[in-house]
C-alpha cells in the first residue's frame, strides 16, 4: 500500500481524526509502519491530531466541584476573586490562568455571561480534607504575594546598601588620591564597576602593606613589594619571588621575604578572588 491508496482511504471511509486512522488501519498495515502513516496525516493535516488531556485534569475537575458545591454559575472576574480573596487558592493573576486551564480541559464552560461546570460536582469523589494546593503541591495565594512582597523590600533594602556602599567607596577612593569622572548614560554601569574594582584594589592593598610593614619592613619595600607581586601573581614561585625582590627592592633577608609570600599568597589572592577585577 503506497502513500496515494493510505489518503485514498481515509478519504473514502471519512476518518477525521488520529484515533479513527489508527482504528482503521490497525490490521491494515505492518506495526512497523502505522505510527508512520499517523504521523504523516496529522502533519499533512488530512485527519485532526488526537487530544491530549492535561495530567493535572482530574484535580482540576475535584477543585471545580468543590468550588461549585457551594457556588451559583458566576462571571470570569467573580469567580477568580473569590478563588483568590475568598478561598486563598491562588493570586488573582492565577487564578484566571487556572480558570482558563479548566476551560480549555472542557471542565467549565460560559453560558450566558457566566461559567459553570460541564460536569455533575456531586458525582465527584472528593474527601473532606482535600485541598488544591496539597493536590497540586503548591503555595497559597497569600504565601505567593507574601513571596513576592518580600522580594520587593529585599530588592528595596538591596539596592539602598548598594548606596550606602558606594558612598563608602568613594569616600576611600578619595582618600587614596582617585577620583572618577561621573558621566552620564550607558557608561554609567561600566563606571560603577570600574569604582568598585579600583576600591578592592585600594583596600586590599591597603591591608597588606600594612601586614607587610609588621613585619619589618619600610613603606616603600611594602608597596614594592606588593605591587611586584600583584603584577606577576600566579607566574612566579615563591623562589623567583625571593630572589627577585631581594635585587630589585633591595631586601636582603630571605626569611623576611618568604613570610611576606606566604602572607600575599594566603590573604591578598583570597581577597581578589572575593572581588574579581573584570580585564
Amino acid at each position: 500500500m503506497d502513500w496515494d491508496d493510505v489518503v485514498d482511504r481515509v478519504s473514502k471511509e471519512g476518518l477525521k481524526t488520529e484515533a479513527e486512522a489508527r482504528g482503521y488501519f490497525r490490521g491494515v498495515v505492518p506495526d512497523g509502519l502505522l505510527d508512520e502513516i499517523i504521523i504523516r496525516l496529522v502533519e499533512q493535516e488530512i485527519v485532526e491530531p488526537e487530544k491530549k488531556e492535561s495530567p493535572y485534569k482530574e484535580i482540576y475537575k475535584k477543585a471545580m466541584a468543590q468550588f461549585f458545591r457551594k457556588s451559583r454559575p458566576m462571571m470570569e472576574k467573580d469567580m477568580a476573586m473569590k478563588m483568590s480573596f475568598e478561598l486563598d487558592w491562588f493570586t488573582f493573576k492565577d487564578s484566571k490562568t487556572f480558570i482558563g486551564y479548566c476551560m480549555s480541559n472542557g471542565l467549565i464552560t460560559e453560558r450566558d455571561g457566566k461559567l459553570q461546570p460541564t460536569f455533575d460536582v456531586e458525582s465527584v469523589d472528593l474527601p473532606l480534607d482535600w485541598n488544591i494546593h496539597e493536590a497540586l503541591g503548591i503555595k497559597t495565594g497569600k504565601q505567593v504575594a507574601m513571596e513576592k512582597k518580600l522580594e520587593r523590600e529585599y530588592e528595596q533594602s538591596m539596592k539602598m546598601v548598594h548606596e550606602d556602599m558606594m558612598k563608602e567607596q568613594l569616600e576611600l577612593l578619595a582618600e587614596d588620591g582617585m577620583t572618577i569622572d561621573d558621566e552620564s548614560g550607558d557608561s554609567d554601569d561600566d563606571n560603577r564597576q570600574e569604582s568598585m574594582t579600583k576600591t578592592f584594589r585600594a583596600q586590599n592593598k591597603r591591608q597588606m602593606v600594612k601586614k607587610i610593614m609588621d613585619i619589618g619592613m619600610s613603606v616603600k619595600q611594602a608597596n614594592g613589594v606588593f605591587d611586584y607581586y600583584e603584577l606577576n601573581k600566579g607566574i612566579i614561585d615563591k623562589g623567583v619571588f625571593i630572589d627577585n625582590m631581594t635585587i630589585y627592592e633591595e631586601v636582603r633577608s630571605a626569611e623576611i621575604l618568604g613570610k611576606v609570600y606566604e602572607i600575599l599568597e594566603k590573604e591578598a589572592c583570597f581577597e581578589f578572588r572575593k572581588h574579581p577585577v573584570a580585564g
